[in-house]
């Protein structure tokens, strides 16, 4: 039975607790009784010394020991919650930043974020600015911690009033601040970071959980992309998502992706704030010390580095293809492709029908997939002026159909790059001998030979059964197979009826043929004789 975590209810009782620890105050009166007024006002309810002063404030900006009149939490100031929520509620009005005036305090700074870009601005994704975390949950504040006096730090307990608010990318964010102090300053004091690892609810939760300081374990599982600037992102699983969704996605600094050498498969553990952009949550890296790399595939391969420089033992960064050297060699990793392939069962089909995902083959084992054949034996692959061909370097994903429909699946899309010799296979298993229920190497889309491939399934594969559509490149032998980065694309055809236009290679009803259609003309399904 499905039950929602305890992880924030545990988070409140947490923070609870750690305002409620007397501290030592400023100036010579020590840590004062409730009751009492810990300093001068910086507002008409917010104490400069808040958390020694546990009453709401009964004097007036500036006093110094006006008595309190009740023992509560009054001089912290709204929670979070109520913030969060009139800026949200603005969003929708219309109002592109909301006009505040919001005294906060006791707001314990989990993390900064400095200026993103080489001349020292700032992106509009990715402005500098620091992490408050408090009553209520956890706030961005998109201000340049260095324009502030002090600097927040990671530990500092602050007070200030927010100004501005608006809602970026689905996150609400707090933009412009005054009246800016620090109540002290104490790592040592600070919550642990929110363990969200096992939770279920992760995404489904994201409005609570969003600029939480947290602990993500998990696994990459698709390949990065581009996330912005200086930034690449990919799918994950985690230990309570254990199935990749567009909604969760590891965030990284290209830099570090690249250092690190991260790459679908690989393990990693971080602790930093969870960003947002929409409805996708964001395990976020900011800088190294945040991010804990576990185990990739391939951590040992078989070749001599022909091309980017090592990460480690016989690993490439392989920021671009790596090309082999006079003598052949080149690197080749050894894990089991099969064992990482993404799900694309649950991706959001386009105007066209089709579901689509870039990717690339240049860290990829040499071995090919499925048991494919030769043009000349009735296979699939062109055979090279010596012989016979072969096909390596494979990348897997996984399908389930949702309907009883053939299967297109097709490299012949922009994103492929065109010195890219791909074969595409859709296979039953993913095996080596698998025999395919379709393949294809090149193919004529526009009337004229490409190197790009279109597979199509020549039968109605059942709705429900799994499938493994394989991307690899052909060359004369494994080793020597093509390597690039290229678009897939798959769709289901359901068989179209008798009368209905078809294009050359669709499926008809039984019974009938597309008869008449050319890769430049359709024609039409029509019964046979």
């Amino acid at each position: 039975m499905n039950r929602r975590p305890r992880y924030l209810a545990d988070l409140v009782h947490r923070i609870v607790l750690t305002l409620a620890v007397p501290v030592a105050g400023c100036g010579s009166n020590g840590a004062p009784a409730v009751g009492s007024d810990a300093g001068s006002d910086v507002g008409p309810t917010i104490d400069r010394q808040a958390l020694l002063d546990a009453g709401t404030d009964a004097g007036t900006p500036g006093d110094v020991s006006g008595s309190d009149l009740s023992a509560s939490f009054g001089d912290v100031g709204p929670s979070l919650t109520g913030l969060r929520a009139a800026i949200t509620q603005a969003a929708m009005t219309g109002d592109g930043g909301t006009p505040l005036d919001v005294n906060l305090a006791i707001l314990w700074v989990t993390e900064t974020v400095a200026a993103t870009t080489s001349d020292g601005g700032v992106s509009a994704d990715d402005p500098a600015g620091f992490f408050v975390q408090g009553p209520g949950g956890a706030m961005f504040v998109a201000v340049d911690p260095a324009t502030l006096s002090p600097p927040p730090q990671q530990g500092d307990y602050v007070y200030f009033t927010a100004t501005r608010g608006e809602v970026h990318a689905g996150a609400r964010w707090i933009t412009a601040v005054t009246n800016y102090g620090v109540i002290r300053r104490d790592p040592s004091a600070a919550p642990p970071p929110l363990d969200l690892s096992a939770a279920d609810r992760l995404v489904s939760y994201l409005d609570g959980y969003e600029h939480l300081r947290v602990r993500v374990r998990g696994t990459v599982a698709g390949d990065f992309a581009d996330a912005g600037a200086g930034f690449e992102s990919a799918l994950i699983t985690t230990a309570g998502i254990p199935v990749a969704t567009p909604d969760l996605a590891l965030r990284v600094p290209v830099a570090l992706r690249r250092t690190m050498n991260l790459r679908r498969g690989c393990a990693f553990t971080t602790t930093s704030p969870l960003w947002r952009h929409d409805a996708q949550a964001q395990v976020h890296v900011w800088t190294a010390d945040q991010f804990t790399p576990g185990a990739c595939p391939g951590d040992a391969d078989g070749g001599i580095d022909a091309g980017s420089p090592d990460a480690g033992p016989g690993v490439d960064v392989l920021a671009s293809a790596d090309v082999p050297r006079a003598d052949g060699s080149r690197d080749v990793p050894t894990y089991d492709p099969c064992s990482i392939a993404i799900d694309l069962s649950a991706g959001t089909p386009g105007a066209d029908g089709a579901i689509r995902i870039g990717s690339y083959n240049y860290a990829a084992p040499a071995a090919g997939l499925g048991d494919l054949g030769l043009l000349g034996a009735g296979g699939c692959l062109a055979q090279t002026s010596g012989g016979a061909g072969a096909v390596g370097y494979p990348v897997v994903f996984r399908y389930t159909m949702h309907s009883a429909a053939a299967l297109v699946a097709s490299t012949d899309n922009p994103g492929t790059d065109g010195t890219f010799n791909s074969v595409v296979a859709v296979l039953p298993t993913c095996t080596a001998a698998a025999r395919p229920l379709a393949c294809n190497d090149d193919v004529a889309s526009d009337g004229t030979a490409n190197r790009r491939s279109t597979a199509r399934s020549a039968v109605a594969l059942p709705a429900g059964q799994v499938v493994y559509v394989v991307v690899e490149g052909w060359g004369p032998t494994a080793i020597d197979a093509s390597t690039g980065a290229f678009e897939l694309s798959i769709r289901e055809q359901r068989p179209i009826a008798v009368g209905g236009a078809c294009r050359a290679g669709e499926l008809c009803v039984a019974g009938a043929v597309c008869a008449g259609a050319t890769p430049t003309v359709a024609g039409t399904c029509a019964a046979r004789d």
